[in-house]
């Protein structure tokens, strides 16, 4: 009787540990359906970028650094590409995706926390057309059309993730 009662328990603990996987499974697929993003998007630079402009104007930082370069011991301060503050964010009353233009790629060097150098041959850069509405002006550009340009590179998955941004 004790051996089939601690069986039973055992059965409804491992169950239990399932559909707490199964549950957050769910969540994260639902996340990213609000983008309604088809399962390869990170294969296509522009569908990154359109990501990533959707998610800074959801404030959504999780969406946001999936669409940033990480790889182990990778040094983000040396490209200086990261996520805008959480002061930025607030200051943007909304951000709009227009377009993108494919422009000339130029290889981007990176550096490893240990000093050693990446250099990044392949990848694509886009001029990002965006339309931006801030709540407090005297931002680094005027509320309104902007263009910004952003480099992305392709990680070990083959997926693009921006490395840099800037003119």
């Amino acid at each position: 009787m004790k051996k089939k009662s601690i069986i039973i328990l055992s059965i409804i603990v491992l169950g239990m540990f399932l559909m707490k996987d199964t549950y957050k499974q769910k969540k994260i697929n639902s996340e990213w359906n609000k983008y309604k993003l088809s399962n390869d998007w990170n294969k296509d630079a522009k569908e990154v970028m359109k990501v990533y402009i959707n998610a800074m104007n959801a404030k959504d930082i999780e969406t946001m650094k999936e669409c940033i370069f990480t790889c182990e011991n990778y040094d983000h301060v040396y490209a200086g590409f990261s996520i805008p503050s959480k002061e930025i964010l607030n200051n943007i009353k909304y951000i709009k995706y227009i377009d993108s233009e494919e422009a000339t790629f130029s290889p981007v060097e990176g550096k490893l926390k240990n000093g050693k150098s990446l250099m990044f041959k392949e990848g694509k850069t886009l001029d990002i057309t965006y339309d931006i509405k801030y709540r407090i002006e005297n931002q680094p550009e005027e509320s309104g059309i902007n263009d910004f340009r952003y480099t992305l590179v392709k990680d070990k998955e083959d997926r693009y993730k921006i490395i840099e941004a800037g003119y």
